[in-house]
């Protein structure tokens, strides 16, 4: 131990000793207390101490975007495995049948636009469409609204009912999607060829002043084989 008296100035200037036993860590301060003086951090140790700092922030940042990219991969390549099993469990011939992706389907359609619906069903709607990639051939797109009971399954009795059913009165179908749209919910549809010969409900039922040269250059309303 060692007391000194009579230290210099500040709140300490009227004691008469001072003692700093245990310790031993201290360093620097007045010559009289004899500190060994304090460790100079060189620049050297400061620049490893950023570098350290910069990369526990940026690499889990990196990490995290990475991260982001390969589940966002994955879902999509989920979502392309489920529309390519959608086609392949279906009863149909798809070496028969043009391949059509949902955002094919939503392109031909202009996004489902009110302005190409041409009819609605129990199960569904109708909207007309344009297949740009397979030479703007007009198609009537049939999506089913799977909230409503039934709708899936009426989506497979009509593609087994296509699949063994061959009549010149029935619409071709052209192609189906079996899929998930762009808000991750499951999606049907059937995609039938489009053809401007009126409405069929005014064809079986027409009233005694129906025009039939007005009927036939309406496009063809209803006619979705909901078979």
């Amino acid at each position: 131990m060692r007391v000194f008296s009579n230290a210099n100035t500040g709140v300490f200037s009227n004691a008469s000793q001072i003692s700093l036993i245990g310790n031993n860590k201290l360093c620097g301060g007045i010559p009289e207390l004899e500190f060994p003086p304090c460790p100079v951090i060189k620049r050297k140790n400061r620049g490893k101490l950023k570098v350290i700092i910069l990369l526990s922030i940026v690499l889990p940042a990196t990490l995290l975007v990475l991260g982001a990219l390969l589940l966002y991969f994955l879902v999509y390549q989920k979502r392309e495995r489920r529309m390519v099993a959608g086609f392949s469990s279906m009863p149909l011939r798809i070496d028969e049948l043009l391949r059509l992706s949902y955002h094919e389907l939503l392109r031909a359609t202009s996004g489902f636009s009110p302005a190409n619906l041409i009819g609605s069903g129990n199960f569904g709607a109708v909207y007309k469409g344009r297949l740009e990639k397979h030479g703007n051939k007009l198609v009537a797109v049939k999506v089913l609204d799977l909230q409503k009971n039934g709708a899936s399954k009426s989506f497979k009795a009509e593609c087994k009912a296509l699949r063994n059913i061959h009549h010149r009165n029935l619409v071709s179908i052209v192609s189906y999607c079996s899929t998930i749209d762009s808000k991750g919910d499951e999606f049907k549809a059937l995609v039938y060829e489009f053809l401007e010969n009126g409405n069929l409900d005014l064809w079986l039922h027409p009233a005694e002043t129906t025009d039939q040269a007005t009927l036939s250059s309406r496009p063809l309303r209803n006619r979705d084989c909901s078979l």
